[in-house]
Formats: C-alpha cells, sequence, structure tokens
C-alpha cells in the first residue's frame, strides 16, 4: 500500500515538472502549459489582474505557493508561478523578477 502511495506521488510530482510557463515580451503574452500532454493556454499581459501568495501554516510555513491571477474573457484564474516549502521570501523574488519581465511598475503589482 505504501508503495502505491509513494508511486502515485512520484507521477504528480513528475507530472508538475513537465509543466512549462512561456512569457513572450515581444507579443505581450503569458504561454501556460500545466502538464506535458495539454495544449498551452495563451494569456495576454492585459489579462494580468495580480499575484498571489499563499502560505499554508501549522506553527511554521508548511507550503507556500505564488500565483498570477488573470481574468480572460470574464473568468477569473489562477496560474501557479513556485512552490515552496517553509520560506516565502523565493516567492516575493518570482514575483519581482516576473513583474520585471513583464515591465510592471511597483504600485502595478501591489
Amino acid at each position: 500500500m505504501s508503495s502505491l502511495l509513494i508511486g502515485v506521488f512520484a507521477v504528480i510530482i513528475a507530472l508538475r515538472v513537465t509543466g512549462k510557463l512561456k512569457i513572450d515580451v515581444n507579443a505581450r503574452t503569458i504561454s501556460v502549459q500545466p502538464v506535458f500532454f495539454m495544449s498551452p493556454t495563451e494569456y495576454r499581459f492585459e489579462d494580468f489582474q495580480n499575484f498571489l501568495i499563499s502560505k499554508q501554516s501549522f506553527i511554521v510555513t508548511v507550503n507556500a505557493t505564488a500565483a498570477m491571477i488573470m481574468d480572460k474573457n470574464g473568468k477569473r484564474k489562477s496560474v501557479m508561478l513556485h512552490q515552496t516549502m517553509f520560506l516565502t521570501k523565493p516567492l516575493q523574488q518570482v514575483t519581482t523578477e516576473i513583474a520585471g519581465i513583464m515591465g510592471l511598475e511597483e504600485e502595478d503589482i501591489a
């Protein structure tokens, strides 16, 4: 039973690793492919709403994720950028880096 559980977690991790995020500054688009067998979804920079850093805590931070909140055709989508355990500082660096690539000002990402 434990081997099966470990195998399922290994498959989930392998699928997450195959995801791609591509930012095309010239076309002003963000292409997101969650796993290798799914077709990519394309968002325009204008669809961007804000970044979200969330953490789950139990005495210490157990899990933290950084996501971009997009609004495409009136539907709100959350695009995961990065995930860490125990720390949130790297997530802030990821969002700052992506904001720099997208050409957003500090007040735009607050």
